[in-house]
């Protein structure tokens, strides 16, 4: 699944340019996205984000290809790879960790620690996107309806 996932990424991309292209046209065209349009654009790139800064902590951290303990603990700096033993640390997904090497008995995570973060603010973002595009839509239509319902004329005979 993780390398479906890491293949998909740069289906993702060419999703997300065609998009601003799209956009940009639109709006060279003098044409205006609706606020919900905007928010499910903002949605999609929160998502490729998110998806981007998770397959980096994947890549980075060696967790999806496997390899000795010792090989990994090879990204670490000279110093430290001259002081380091192996951490029997368990390696997990959510969040993103793969503790390997002990550094002066402090275990050293070969993911970034920018990326967990990361992946949690990009999450939340497309969780607030969605719900305005949500509420953008559904105003639209409420708005849509009532003016059908004021322009509407009185069919003839019957007395509103």
């Amino acid at each position: 699944m993780l390398v479906l996932l890491m293949l998909s990424i740069p289906l993702w991309g060419i999703a997300l340019i065609v998009m601003a292209v799209r956009t940009g046209i639109a709006l060279a065209r003098g044409r205006r996205p609706t606020p919900a349009a905007a928010w499910a654009g903002t949605a999609f790139a929160a998502l490729y984000a998110a998806i981007m800064s998770y397959g980096y902590g994947l890549a980075a951290g060696g967790l999806l290809y496997s390899q000795e303990p010792e090989e990994l603990c090879m990204y670490l700096t000279r110093e430290e790879m001259e002081l380091h033993t192996y951490s029997h640390a368990p390696a997990s997904l959510w969040p993103l960790g793969k503790p390997v090497c002990v550094n002066d008995g402090v275990r050293v995570d070969l993911v970034p620690g920018w990326v967990n973060p990361a992946v949690w603010v990009f999450l939340a973002l497309l969780l607030v996107a969605i719900a305005q595009a949500v509420r953008h839509r559904l105003r639209a239509r409420r708005e849509r309806e009532e003016e059908r319902s004021v322009t509407t004329p009185a069919k003839p005979g019957c007395v509103t």
